[in-house]
Parts: structure tokens; sequence; C-alpha cells
């Protein structure tokens, strides 16, 4: 696209004006703090529209699913129409969370520079700020394609649209499953491109993972109880205990090994550019009884982005529990992060947990009759994937491999991986009335 669209000098021209455009970005501060006033992301969508709508380009209004809670749809109109054609949508969401705003706060946690300042450091080149990676960069991105689009009349045979959206970082409720729900009509699409993937793979080349699919996602709470009592006369029966414990195993111990067709995928793709003996190391990570000696084989850095592909996960994330130095308490809670493998049920997760856990904790204890240990979900949503082999995917999917290809003189190749964690496309792969092909592909190097 670069060398049949524009000049060296043009695409200095454009990532300037992207460059510019992150660093305004960044400077509002749409954090999400996961209460319902937070985000404020109506800002960063009235910021965006006044730049569109200059362009003639069309633009929803602000679209608020609570007071501050903005989101935005504008649309290039295809020049060409082709009525077989959906739109092709550039998913992006406006909130960021949480770093400390105060000076003093920052520097305390480690931030060289001004979390909201999109500050460039002069010594390495980088741009630093909350939401530089995740996900603003995209923002500007997709800001600066509708308006290279528009300026150079590159003709279209279908609409492009870019939804910006609040909410993201809590779950998406006030943003994209908002919009799913109350304008799935002007959010309907062909294929959608959203964060998630777009990254080098293996350091020192050029292998970009496109995320083809996701992991669900689960909050919920182990509710430890007991009979409470003074400090004084300590208790084994104490919920604290009893969750420590919990804690401990969930850290120590692992969930069954579950293979899907897409991480199947992704490890033969992997497996296949390395060298021996490193091959067959890969080779043995798909393997049910020898995965997790092989990944102990691998850098550390791996083990920790691929383990999570073969397993549904269990992170403690809070303890609640106590209200007074010399008070037992009678309840403990510990809010644990789920995360599932596509197609897992919550049914099958939580036999999983129990059995890792022990039964026992789960079994009714008299003479309450209530288990010692109880599980309350508060949020499930599932997790989606496709592969190279479905048609309608092959379609896009080619296109991303050619420009991948092209770009880097034939060095390097599209990777389809499955996203360990979870995006804004969970919602729009469930829309009622048109499902789009999804890719997290997000271009970004990291340095080696």
């Amino acid at each position: 696209m670069a060398e049949s669209l524009f000049d060296s000098k043009e695409w200095k021209e454009v990532e300037s004006q992207t460059l510019q455009l992150l660093q305004e970005l960044i400077r509002f501060k749409s954090i999400n703090y996961s209460t319902i006033d937070s985000g404020h992301e109506s800002k960063v969508c009235e910021f965006i529209r006044s730049i569109l709508i200059k362009e003639d380009i069309e633009c929803s209004e602000i679209l608020e699913s609570n007071p501050g809670r903005g989101n935005l749809i504008a649309r290039l109109r295809a020049t060409n129409p082709d009525p077989e054609l959906k739109p092709l949508a550039l998913n992006v969401h406006l909130d960021v969370v949480p770093a400390p705003v105060e000076e003093e706060a920052w520097k305390k946690e480690g931030w060289k520079f001004d979390p909201f300042a999109g500050h460039i450091n002069e010594e390495d080149g980088c741009l630093y700020g909350r939401g530089a990676v995740d996900m603003k960069n995209m923002v500007a991105m997709a800001i600066s394609i509708m308006l290279f689009l528009k300026r150079r009349r590159v003709p279209l045979k279908r609409d492009v649209l870019l939804i910006a959206l609040a909410d993201e970082e809590d779950g998406g409720i006030h943003g994209a499953k908002w919009l799913v729900e109350n304008y799935p009509a002007d959010v309907e699409c062909d294929v959608m491109l959203g964060e998630g993937g777009g990254f080098n793979f293996m350091a020192g080349t050029m292998n970009i993972g496109v995320a083809l699919g996701e992991k669900g996602s689960m909050c919920y709470k182990l509710i430890a109880r007991g009979p409470g009592g003074h400090a004084s006369l300590p208790t084994l029966e104490n919920p604290i205990f009893t969750i420590s414990k919990v804690v401990q195993q969930l850290t120590n111990g692992q969930l069954r090994f579950i293979l899907t067709p897409l991480v199947e995928e992704f490890f033969a793709n992997v497996g296949s550019l390395l060298p021996f003996p490193k091959n067959r190391i890969f080779q043995q990570i798909t393997s049910p009884t020898l995965s997790n000696i092989a990944l102990y084989l691998i850098p550390k850095d791996k083990q920790y982005v691929f383990t999570p592909m073969l397993h549904n996960t269990a992170v403690p994330t809070i303890v609640q529990g106590g209200v007074k130095n010399n008070q037992i308490p009678s309840s403990c809670e510990l809010t644990v992060n789920g995360r599932l493998l596509p197609g897992i049920s919550q049914e099958e997760y939580f036999r999983d947990i129990r059995e890792l856990l022990g039964e026992s904790l789960f079994n009714p204890v008299p003479p309450s009759d209530k288990p010692k240990l109880e599980i309350e979900v508060t949020y499930f949503g599932e997790g989606h994937q496709q592969t190279t082999n479905d048609p309608r995917v092959q379609v896009y999917y080619r296109v991303i491999e050619e420009i991948i290809s092209k770009h880097t003189n034939n060095t390097g190749r599209a990777i389809p991986f499955l996203l360990p964690a979870t995006t804004d496309l969970r919602y729009f792969v469930r829309h009622p009335t048109r499902v789009p092909v999804c890719f997290g592909f997000l271009p970004v190097l990291f340095p080696d």
C-alpha cells in the first residue's frame, strides 16, 4: 500500500500526522476505573469527530450508553459500491487502564515520563504514555487511514467504518456490547480489524501474529465461610486460612491440557520456521503428555505466552476478608479472573476447578449444610475462534499474508494464533444479523 498509493515524502507526512494524533489522544485522561462515571470517552469522540467532519467524512452523533461513556461510528462511503459487499470495519477502544495522574505518584510508580503527556524520548526515539500500545496507537492509525482514503479519493467497492468504543478495559458493557445491541445495522460489516495481534512473534524476524480467536473471560468469587470467633482462640476453620490455601493451589496448580484447532495450527506454523532441534521441541508442545516438558525447555518469556493457549486459567486478583484486628471473620472472598478456551462451558470449567481444589471444599458441612467454599459468578463471556481453513477467513487472510510478505521482502509471514486475552471483537462475532470475519491485527513492531 505504501508503495502503490503514495511516495516516500507523503508517507513521511502520514507518519508525522499519525504520531501527532497519538500524542494528542494520549493526553486525554480516558481512564477506566471500572466505575460507571469513569472513562470519559465522549471527550475523545468529540476530538475524533471534529477531525473527520472537517474532511466531510460521515459521522454519527456521539452515542452515549451513559453520560460521558461515548461511542462513535464514522463511515467512508464506497465510491463504486458492490451490493454484495458489506463494510470493512476498524475497531478501536478509547479507554485506558489506570495510571497515576499526579507527578509525585507516577514517579513513585517508576514512570520515566508523565503517562498522559505523550512524551517522545530523544534517547531511544520511543513515545511513552498510557495507551501508546493499548490502544490509542490504533485509534491514531484508524483516523489517518480514513483521512488518507478520503483525501486521495481511493476507489472503494465497500464502505469503510471506524468504530470507536468505550469501556473495553472493563468488559465493553458500555461500549461494544451496548452498540451491537442498540445499533446493529450501523455496525454490520463483512470483516473487522481490531487489537490483539500484529506484532512480531519471534525476535529478529518479521513473522507477524494474526489473532483469529480469543479466550473467553469470566470473573467469579470463591467465598469461604466459617464460624468466626475471637482471634485469641485460633482455628483451622478461619476463612482467611481457607482462602490462602486456595490461592496457593490456584497459583501452583494447572488446569487440564486442551488443544484447540487454532492453537494446533499456530504451533505447527511456528515449528516449521525453527531449525533443529527447536522444531522438534515445538512439535511436543501440543502433546498432552510432553507439553509441560517441552514448554520448560523454551525461554520463560515464551512459556508465559504459550501456556495459556493450552489451558484454562484461574488467576487470583482480589482478597477481601476481616473487619477487625482481634476478630476471626465468618467469611472471606477471593475474586478470580478466569480465562476459558473457545468451546469450554462454565460447567466444564468449574468441574476442573473443583477437581484442582478438592471436591470436599464444595461439599455441605454440618450443622449449617453449607459448603466450606462457594462459587459466585459475576461475569461470563464465551471465547471464539476461526481457522484459515474457513473459506470466508481465507479471502481476507490471504490479503494480510500478501501485505506482510510484500513489505518484508518475502522474509516475513503471517502466523494465525489464539489470543489468551479478550477484546471487544467478542461482541461482533455474535452480531445478530451478520457475523464478520474478525482479525486481531494492530501492526506494531516491538524491539528485540
